[in-house]
């Protein structure tokens, strides 16, 4: 579902409210983009600030159906929920798929209350301006359990991520990494203070940001195996080269 400049803000009020309570059967997230003015995007879309809200849901179609009718009832400008099979997935973010220089940042966060929301709002919102897109993944359930055998899954201590992220030419990156400074400054109080591995990205990430992806103990463990299996690095394209 997309909705409007003049919706975002309820909307995302409605959806922070509303993964507290649905059921581990369900998964979501958030998109606040402004969208390019692009010939081959709808007029309804094209060069307008939208949210774009996404459902997984693995229970029965007409249980999903009644979970996500508080959205509907807000009005979305488009409307696509619908079942689905996976070789369809790709069509719900509709990502280029061509390479593109492309920056990041993210963080876990352990709620998203309605400061929370306002914060994010006042950096990422319809009248903010906001450089990049923002997005936010409800995670939580099972996610949130450690397995009964360790492995090398990042942290489980947040309920969102919270991330980031714009095309940037060179000369438009410092600028875009000032703006991620004042928006995850902002969004600090309600963070774990630790990262999602799966969203880093760009060749700046230090062994020192890295390390945030994992509890402690976790991340002595998985150096260990590393410098046991592998002394001479021969596998080193990884995250977190200082």
């Amino acid at each position: 579902m997309h909705f409007a400049a003049d919706t975002a803000e309820r909307a995302l009020s409605t959806w922070a409210e509303w993964t507290r309570t649905v059921p581990e059967t369900m998964s979501s997230s958030v998109l606040l983009i402004r969208m390019p003015d692009l010939p081959f995007l709808p007029d309804h879309l094209r060069g307008r600030y939208v949210l774009h809200l996404r459902f997984a849901y693995t229970g029965s179609a007409e249980e999903g159906k009644l979970l996500v009718e508080p959205f509907r009832e807000l009005g979305p400008i488009t409307d696509t929920v619908t079942e689905m099979p996976y070789t369809a997935v790709g069509t719900i973010h509709a990502e280029p798929t061509t390479p593109v220089a492309f920056h990041a940042r993210n963080t876990m966060l352990e709620s998203l209350d309605a400061g929370a929301v306002a914060e994010l709002l006042r950096h990422a919102g319809p009248s903010a301006d906001a450089p990049y897109l923002v997005e936010l993944r409800h995670t939580g359930g099972a996610l949130n359990r450690p397995g009964a055998v360790p492995s090398a899954l990042g942290r489980r201590d947040g309920q969102y991520v919270l991330y980031a992220g714009a095309a940037a030419s060179p000369e438009q990156v410092p600028a875009l990494h000032a703006a991620f400074d004042q928006l995850f400054t902002g969004m600090k109080p309600w963070s774990t203070g630790g990262v999602c591995v799966n969203f880093l990205s760009g060749p700046d990430i230090t062994a020192a940001e890295l390390a945030t992806g994992y509890l402690p103990g976790d991340f002595d463990r998985l150096a260990a195996i590393k410098n046991t299996v592998d002394p001479q690095d021969m596998f080193r394209t990884h995250h977190g080269r200082a």
